[in-house]
């Protein structure tokens, strides 16, 4: 199911001045996105310097040797050459990488979409009450987020902010009214209040399920979503093919991809995280527009999370929305919902079944893609752990970053496992420069081998915890770095 709207983020450039005996007004979600610094290219001997630190852990003598001869021969040849040609880029061009990286890291890939880039997560057990059904968990989530657009839309909530600076917030922008487009060779973005009363959406969802339930006539009821799962060459030429066939599709086309966003009402009832976690990962592709920037998933019993799309953003950009959310149904769900009897509908509208002209070169391309991702759900596997023992409370107490910490405990688990350790990639996020991202970490060190050498070794519980230290701070510093 999709939701609709026209509006999108409309950001003033206009800037006032406010006299000091005034009070202060609140930040604007845009309102540093013009005074947000460049993104800086580092130098090359910085490069090159973090890449031989990098490979030193995972390298014999002579092969570190080997490596550093080449990174010499490199940076007193063609590098420097190489390097003016990205400072040009950096020179004329606000983010360097930007195009690149969205280009070469989401829109360019043919490998489908489901799995490879698509990111998941899970709702926590706590949201919500318990007693609720799926229709209300999906009218009052979805409620939630129209609420969250709205004040998006009003540049409500302020900028988020890291050690007192401005982050870039310009993916907010791309959250809603927007989709992936496939493309032949590459694919394209595509994006373009009046408050829907919560008993109202109620009812339209209470109405798509009623329709919905049992419609297993593949015939009569194609599931074209499962082409979004399908490799991109081969969904792009499906998708124009079947435009070509009737303007209905063209239309049906249009109103999932100007959507605000999907919801999916599976249903299954998974319980345990590995089920949900499965679920909102791979589900059986057939309900899930897996180009849309998320997809709400609801749960037969009310249990569900979200399936994400990660060319528009990175995942920490829904998880404000995802947290203003479930804040939002925890606190209101009871006084919403206290006389179920009160909640009746108020606008004369009712959902309508999105229709399709097909030709059996469709209904093929539908069966083929049906066929691969159910191989690919099958060759994939999926598992949660819950550590109960201690959490971040207990770290912090001794001065121990949660992050860096677990850095260190997935190193020392493959090398229990491999005694060996393997190269390690963790993302840092650049928003404090403009239009900013992410940026890989090189967690592996010398440091953080060193740790898990001890924790495998005689040495003194003392001695590893100052190895556990070292490889912390080495970590951090990076991070700094990076």
């Amino acid at each position: 199911m999709g939701v609709r709207s026209t509006k999108s983020i409309q950001r003033s450039s206009t800037t006032s001045s406010v006299a000091m005996s005034k009070p202060q007004e609140p930040e604007r979600t845009m309102q540093y996105q013009d005074e947000l610094p460049s993104l800086p290219l580092p130098p090359l001997e910085q490069t090159l310097e973090q890449y031989i630190q990098s490979c030193a852990p995972l390298l014999e003598p002579s092969e570190l040797d080997h490596t550093k001869a080449v990174c010499h021969d490199f940076l007193h040849g063609v590098g420097p050459q190489l390097q003016a040609i990205l400072q040009e880029r950096a020179d004329t061009e606000r983010n360097w990488i930007e195009e690149w990286w969205e280009t070469f890291a989401y829109l360019q890939p043919r490998y489908p979409s489901a799995i490879n880039i698509n990111w998941y997560g899970v709702l926590p057990g706590n949201w919500g009450p318990r007693d609720m059904s799926q229709c209300e968990a999906a009218s009052i989530f979805t409620h939630a987020i129209l609420k969250f657009r709205k004040n998006l839309l009003e540049e409500k909530y302020p900028p988020e902010k890291m050690m007192g600076r401005p982050l870039c917030m310009f993916t907010y922008s791309r959250m809603f009214n927007t989709c992936v487009i496939p493309g032949e060779e590459l694919q394209v973005f595509d994006d373009n209040g009046e408050e829907i009363p919560l008993a109202d959406i109620l009812r339209q969802f209470e109405l798509v399920r009623d329709e919905a339930t049992g419609l297993f006539d593949l015939e009569r009821y194609p599931p074209v979503s499962v082409l979004t799962s399908e490799n991109r060459t081969n969904w792009a030429k499906a998708r124009d093919h079947i435009m070509s066939l009737d303007d209905i599709n063209k239309q049906s086309f249009d109103l999932i991809e100007r959507a605000l966003f999907c919801v999916a009402m599976d249903e299954s009832s998974a319980s345990t995280y590995d089920e949900i976690a499965r679920n909102c990962l791979l589900g059986d592709g057939r309900n899930r527009w897996y180009d849309k920037p998320f997809t709400l998933i609801i749960h037969e019993n009310a249990r569900g999370g979200l399936n994400g799309q990660h060319a528009w953003a990175d995942a920490l950009v829904v998880v404000r929305l995802f947290d203003y959310c479930i804040k939002y149904v925890n606190e209101n769900f009871k006084a919403k919902f206290a006389n179920r009897a009160d909640l009746k509908p108020t606008l004369n509208i009712k959902p309508k079944r999105l229709d399709w002209v097909l030709d059996n070169a469709a209904y093929t391309a539908i069966e083929c893609a049906s066929a691969a991702v159910g191989k690919l759900i099958h060759n994939s596997d999926i598992a949660t752990m819950q550590f109960n023992h201690y959490g971040s409370a207990f770290l912090k107490r001794y001065k121990l970053t949660p992050d860096f910490f677990m850095q260190m405990a997935i190193q020392l688990a493959h090398y229990k496992m491999h005694k060996r350790v393997p190269a390690v990639y963790e993302t840092a996020h650049t928003r404090m420069f403009y239009h900013g991202r992410t940026e890989t970490i090189r967690a592996l060190s010398k440091e953080s081998l060193a740790f898990v050498k001890a924790m495998e070794s005689n040495a003194s519980d003392g001695e590893k915890w100052d190895a556990l230290r070292t490889a912390i701070d080495a970590h951090k510093e990076t991070l700094k770095n990076c």
